[in-house]
């Protein structure tokens, strides 16, 4: 389900289209809904990473992928997307198949730094993310 389709819809303070796909902010959560056959690495991701930096600037936030449609993903550069977002505080992925949670086992592998968690739906990551990150920034 994308996110303007959700319970959480009416949450949202503002939108972006990218090419690579929307980004939906929340007082500190985003969710990223990637197009279909894009692949997402550090350098394709500059923009979304810049948009994010000036939305949130230093406050703590959560990271939903809403994963809607199939896409590429380096999991390498998961360490690049930590140092470059330095505030986020943990990372969901929102899968919808059997292929999507494997993908993401896999790919929680490579994300050390933070809590990679799968849900089955939209808003059980957006109230878990969204707990986590504002238990994560009164330890700050």
């Amino acid at each position: 389900m994308k996110v303007i389709e959700s319970k959480i819809a009416n949450l949202i303070i503002k939108k972006n289209k990218t090419e690579l796909g929307f980004i939906y902010f929340f007082e500190d959560v985003l969710v990223v809904e990637f197009n279909e056959g894009v692949h997402i690495d550090y350098q394709a991701s500059r923009e979304h990473i810049d948009l994010i930096l000036d939305f949130y600037k230093s406050k703590p936030f959560g990271y939903i992928c809403n994963r809607i449609d199939k896409f590429s993903v380096y999991p390498l550069d998961f360490s690049k997307f930590n140092k470059a977002l330095n505030n986020l505080t943990a990372f969901c992925i929102v899968c919808y198949s059997e292929f999507d949670r494997i993908n993401t086992e896999v790919e929680s592998m490579f994300c050390v730094d933070k809590p990679y968690k799968a849900f089955d739906t939209i808003e059980d990551a957006y109230y878990w993310v969204k707990d986590y990150s504002n238990n994560e920034s009164v330890k700050r």
